[in-house]
């Protein structure tokens, strides 16, 4: 906002102009002011927006940098936690009693810091991958899996509590695939027994219960 130049103040050096000077000084005065309070106006208004702003941007630093930290994390999964021993440094992520844990501190002892106990991890929930199956593969573990064909999905050897997989038919109808448990058992099937699956766009996640020493349909 532009403020409007005052005009030329009287002076008694120059008695002649004295009158019109002071008369034309005066005059504008009530306006100056005026814009001024506005001017002061707007600076705050400006100053409360700079200052929202910069709260914005930092949190908007801190939220990349824990998805950063979260994205390196998962991509470092070191598996279930129970498995683990010895030292352990971020970045890192592991599996324990169902949930995903990120390692937000490099530990001496990965055994001494029980996720769920520790403060050195934080629960998250890691991104779902989407993998076409268009051959027979392997499982990857929190995928979801689209299958489009008659081909067998095999699921991890001697799984853990809590490891999850899920699936989705996108063929035509009359397409057969299966599940294969890899050695474990899948619901109320024997252990090794496959799991077929007929249905089009039939969905569906396998987790697996340690308690129940089988894969659960959910």
């Amino acid at each position: 906002m532009a403020i409007t130049p005052l005009p030329t103040p009287p002076s008694s050096a120059d008695p002649v102009n004295f009158n019109a000077r002071a008369d034309a000084f005066l005059g504008a005065l009530p306006g100056f002011g005026a814009e001024l309070d506005a001017l002061g106006t707007q600076a705050q208004a400006d100053a409360a927006a700079a200052g929202a702003s910069a709260a914005a941007a930092a949190a908007s630093q801190t939220s990349a940098a824990l998805a950063a930290n979260t994205a390196s994390g998962s991509a470092n999964f070191k598996g279930v936690w129970s498995s683990l021993s010895g030292p352990l440094a971020m970045p890192a992520a592991v599996l324990h009693a169902g949930s995903y844990w990120l390692l937000l501190a490099d530990l001496a002892d990965v055994t001494a810091a029980q996720p769920g106990v520790s403060a050195s991890w934080a629960a998250y929930t890691p991104s779902e991958p989407t993998v076409l199956v268009n051959a027979n593969a392997a499982a990857t573990l929190g995928a979801l899996h689209l299958v489009n064909g008659n081909y067998t999905v095999t699921l991890p050897a001697a799984p853990q509590d809590g490891m999850r997989c899920k699936f989705r038919d996108v063929t035509v109808a009359g397409t057969v695939w299966a599940v294969a448990p890899n050695g474990a058992a899948i619901e109320t099937g024997a252990a090794g027994e496959v799991m077929t699956v007929d249905l089009p766009f039939f969905n569906f996640e396998l987790r697996y219960s340690g308690s129940l020493v089988r894969w659960v349909l959910l």
